[in-house]
């Protein structure tokens, strides 16, 4: 009788033990969920943060908050993200970032494989190349000879180091033979000033930085550094059409959770971004900022990131580019 009294009790036991797990995620979410940026306020991947943020958090009734964790090319942040709790309730805007830089710093406090899991790919935006319009070249074609004609006379301003532009610029001058010089800034907004005053003269940076600027004719974009089009300036050519050399070079932004993270949680929060995403306001929304909506499957996202890791760290070793 009393075996069979122990018998009842540890199956009683197992199965609320068991059901918790689904009630938790039957609950969730039952607080705010933050989304970690590993950027400062104000660029292209805080302000697409916050859009999706405030618009998932509307559809899900919690409230999203967005933390800006900036420092070491993202590392920061998405180390914090990496090490939180795989409870659902931290998450992390990733960008090509987590694929950059691998190869760049080898010993790096996580490894985006092993210790983040993929929940959705959220946009895609253009990169292109610009240059000040005292250049006398109108094409790829001719700034590459200017470079080689004169291999002292141009500058190109970058970014940051590792961001998608330095890797551009990497790529452009290993596969055209030239050695334009590259000269860092803290963001694109200065980068784009010194092309502004002539103090760089090239530039690889994202249409969304660079299109009011061509529109108000004080850069000339010579290039779009993917196979793709921009809606806005359908007659620039790709980079197959302007001879631009290399692999596809774009920016993204995508969201990630802990590695251990309830898969569950993960398909919900990657379905609701999913419908979010389809809204044509919010869609409306990231592309002002220059990016285009383009939700994934977790897997799906899991196999661009792979991918994006191969391409961009071959172009990394390729070019020798080296941790500062």
């Amino acid at each position: 009788m009393k075996l069979r009294s122990l018998a009842a009790a540890l199956g009683l036991l197992g199965a609320i033990v068991a059901a918790a797990p689904a009630a938790q995620a039957q609950n969730y979410p039952s607080r705010p969920i933050k989304l970690i940026v590993g950027f400062p306020p104000g660029g292209g991947a805080d302000s697409v943060a916050r859009l999706l943020g405030q618009a998932l958090g509307e559809r899900i009734k919690a409230t999203v908050v967005v933390e800006n964790r900036p420092g070491a090319a993202t590392n920061l942040g998405m180390d914090a993200v990496a090490r939180a709790a795989p409870d659902g309730y931290t998450l992390g805007l990733a960008t090509s970032n987590i694929a950059i830089n691998p190869p760049l710093y080898p010993n790096m406090p996580y490894k985006p494989k092993e210790d983040l899991a993929a929940v959705t790919l959220v946009s895609k935006g253009l990169y292109v190349l610009v240059v000040n319009p005292n250049v006398p070249a109108k094409s790829v074609k001719e700034l590459i000879a200017l470079a080689k004609a004169k291999p002292d006379g141009l500058n190109a301003a970058i970014a940051g180091f590792g961001t998608p532009g330095h890797l551009a610029l990497a790529q452009f001058n290993l596969l055209a033979g030239v050695q334009i010089s590259a000269v860092p800034y803290q963001g694109a907004a200065p980068a784009i000033n010194a092309l502004l005053s002539n103090t760089a003269q090239v530039l690889f940076i994202s249409l969304a930085s660079a299109l009011p600027h061509v529109k108000a004719g004080t850069l000339r974009m010579l290039a779009i550094t993917s196979q793709e089009h921009s809606k806005d300036l359908p007659d620039v050519p790709n980079n197959k059409e302007a001879g631009l050399p290399g692999d596809d070079i774009f920016e993204w932004y995508g969201v990630v959770a802990p590695a251990k993270t309830d898969p569950k949680q993960i398909a919900f929060l990657s379905g609701e971004i999913g419908k979010v995403l389809a809204d044509k306001a919010l869609q409306d929304k990231i592309a002002l900022v220059g990016a285009e909506a383009a939700p994934s499957s977790p897997a799906a996202f899991a196999t661009f990131i792979d991918g994006q890791t191969r391409s961009l760290g071959e172009i990394v070793v390729r070019t020798g580019l080296k941790a500062q």
